[in-house]
Parts: C-alpha cells; sequence; structure tokens
C-alpha cells in the first residue's frame, strides 16, 4: 500500500513539474516579474475569477459525488465489501477515460465556436463527438454488462465475483454518462459554468441522502443505485439545460447503425459467455474480441457518414 501511495504521489508531482514546464514555454508573459502592460489588472483578474471559480467547485463537486458513495460503503459495510465495491466501480469507470479523452480535444473548440457565433457547427460537433464516444464505449460496455463476473474474476481474481451486479448498474450508468456527451464542458466553456455548480450540487445532496438511506438497508447494491440515480439525474440535467439554452441537441437517425451494431455484438458476447469455452479469463478475452470485432464490422458494412469521415480525419491529427 506503501508503494502505491508513494507512486501515485511521484506521478502527480512529476505531472505537475512538466505541465508548469510547458505553461511556462507556451506563455511566459505571466512569469515575468515585471510585465508591460501589467497582465493581472483588477478587471482582468474579476474576469479570471468569475469563471475559474464556479469552475473549480464544480470540479470539487463532482469529486465529492464520486467519493460519496464510497466514502458511506466504508462506514456502512466491511472492509472486504468496499473493496469489491472499488474494484467493481473502476471497471465502469474505464469507460469515462473515453469521454475524458474527447472532452480534452473538443473543448477548445466549443469554446471557440461559441465565441464565433457559430451554433450550428457547435450542434454538429456535440452530435458527432458524442456518437462517436458511444461507438468507442459500447463493445466494452456490452462486455462489462453481460460477462460481469468474468470481467471481476480477469481483473480480480474470483473472490470479486460478487460485483458483478454493481459492475452491470455502473457499466450502465457511464454509458449513460457517454451518452449524454460533453454537456458539461458545453456549460462551461459557454459561460454558464454556474448553472453547473448549481446541478452539481444538487445533485451531490441527493446522492448523499440515498447513500443514507439505501447503504445500511442493501449494501453494495444500495450503493449502486443511489450513484447510478445521482449520475443519471446530474448529467440528464445537464443535457436539458444545454438545450434549452444553446439549442443543440446529440440525437438523430445515424445513431441507428450503432444501435444495431450494438445489438448483434450483444448476441454475439451473449454466445460466447454460454458457449462455455474455458475458464472466466478466456471468457472475458473471447468475449472483448468477439464485441469489437462483430461492433466494428457491423458499423464499417452500413457505411461512415462524411461527417464520421471528417471527424476520425480531426481525431488522427489532433493525436498526430
Amino acid at each position: 500500500l506503501q508503494g502505491a501511495v508513494g507512486a501515485a504521489t511521484i506521478s502527480f508531482g512529476l505531472s505537475f513539474l512538466l505541465a508548469l514546464f510547458y505553461i511556462k514555454k507556451l506563455f511566459p508573459r505571466p512569469f515575468l516579474v515585471h510585465s508591460n502592460p501589467p497582465i493581472f489588472t483588477a478587471p482582468a483578474l474579476r474576469d479570471v475569477l468569475g469563471f475559474s471559480l464556479p469552475t473549480a467547485a464544480s470540479g470539487v463537486l463532482m469529486m465529492l459525488i464520486v467519493w460519496g458513495d464510497r466514502l458511506l460503503v466504508s462506514y456502512y459495510c466491511s472492509a472486504a465489501d468496499i473493496g469489491i465495491y472499488q474494484a467493481a466501480v473502476q471497471c465502469g469507470f474505464m469507460l469515462a477515460i473515453v469521454l475524458s479523452a474527447f472532452n480534452a480535444i473538443f473543448s477548445p473548440l466549443i469554446a471557440e465556436l461559441y465565441r464565433k457565433g457559430e451554433i450550428g457547427r457547435l450542434d454538429r460537433l456535440f452530435k458527432i463527438s458524442t456518437k462517436w464516444g458511444l461507438y468507442c464505449c459500447a463493445p466494452f460496455g456490452l462486455v462489462l454488462m453481460l460477462a460481469p463476473r468474468e470481467t471481476m474474476t480477469f481483473f480480480f481474481g474470483p473472490q470479486y465475483e460478487g460485483g458483478a451486479v454493481v459492475l452491470i448498474i455502473v457499466t450502465m450508468t457511464q454509458l449513460i454518462n457517454v451518452g449524454t456527451g460533453a454537456v458539461d464542458h458545453l456549460l462551461i466553456m459557454t459561460g454558464q459554468q454556474r448553472s453547473w455548480v448549481m446541478i452539481s450540487a444538487f445533485m451531490l445532496v441527493v446522492n448523499l441522502t440515498l447513500g443514507f438511506l439505501l447503504i445500511p438497508r442493501w449494501g453494495l447494491l444500495g450503493a449502486a443505485l443511489s450513484t447510478a440515480t445521482t449520475y443519471t439525474g446530474l448529467f440528464v440535467a445537464g443535457l436539458l439545460h444545454v438545450k434549452r439554452t444553446l439549442g443543440v441537441w446529440p440525437y438523430e437517425m445515424q445513431y441507428l447503425k450503432g444501435l444495431l451494431a450494438a445489438v448483434l455484438a450483444g448476441f454475439a458476447v451473449m454466445f460466447v459467455r454460454a458457449s462455455g469455452m474455458g475458464p472466466p479469463t478466456l471468457i472475458f478475452c473471447g468475449s472483448v474480441a468477439t464485441a469489437l470485432l462483430v461492433f466494428g464490422v457491423t458499423l464499417f458494412t452500413l457505411g461512415l457518414d462524411r461527417e464520421d469521415r471528417e471527424f476520425l480525419g480531426l481525431m488522427w491529427r489532433r493525436n498526430g
């Protein structure tokens, strides 16, 4: 445990130093002792704090939502239970990594398009990024939901199979998260960060209330249900607020291609699991390979739209 803590501390420290180095390289003026004209004038400082403080507050609230259920599980349940719950939640949260990567790429584009008043292009960006976020997550999400025991055994061992139901619920929740797109970044990058703070604060209260009510009665299942309710409410409320204020919406008929690919991939995963092809580790690996193959082949057989090809080209250039 001490080694893990030490490794995490060192990695965060090195990340901070590297970030500081590149910030100074890209933006040297803030590091000058004397700058003419001065950078931190009173109006500029007021604008910066007006944006950054609510944004930072929303980040703190999101962290409290993420960790609230785990702290309550550690209080009401045994050490073994919190270990199983943490393992299952970590597996489900792997899907959020894809969304984080998309958000890092598109956040500056959101700000630029909104500044130029190009809401139509912003709407198309919202649609295509959300759709491809789901495309990237769907095969893995299907495996996590349809082969949860094999997944827990593959990553953590057979003693963690008890977290299978939690994994199903958490995975469904994260798919909803991915399926609503970058609503938090849309609100923050378009000057509505205070609205996102209010939504986050309200859902934190809901999360803690449900946790106190459900976890003592139902244990890990209660924690998973309280978390699922909180995340679903959080991102659906954000999505509706984005629709009302910006007039953008992520869904369109082209999603039917992905839906068909997901259905076929789901049946393929169930077939692999029912075949009893070997130990859980082999079933998990076979399920992942099958889901990726069936989903990808189906999607490309149905044909990519022009905007899909443009999106893939953008992703390649941004990460090249």
